[in-house]
């Protein structure tokens, strides 16, 4: 988890300097960091939503991050540009 912080930190100062290999690599570490919380987050959602099944949790969980990454990807062009 500190290394996702410390990534995270790190890609909001690259941000501010447009470099786009530091923003590749922050982005690189952070999923790199963060992909073992996934299955205590699916676990976590499976456990809490019990009546409700396994899979609907967990579509739920998919697809929330998809939708959160398509919008990153269309807006963080317009953010690094400062419009």
């Amino acid at each position: 988890m500190i290394g996702f912080i410390l990534s995270v930190c790190v890609f909001g100062l690259a941000a501010k300097t447009g470099i786009p290999s530091l923003l590749y690599g922050c982005s690189f570490l952070a999923g790199f960091f963060l992909s073992p919380c996934l299955t205590i987050g699916i676990e976590l959602a499976c456990e809490v939503a019990f009546p409700v099944g396994e899979s609907y949790a967990n579509g739920i969980i998919q697809m929330t991050g998809n939708v959160t990454g398509i919008v990153l990807t269309l807006y963080l062009p317009m953010i690094l540009d400062g419009t």
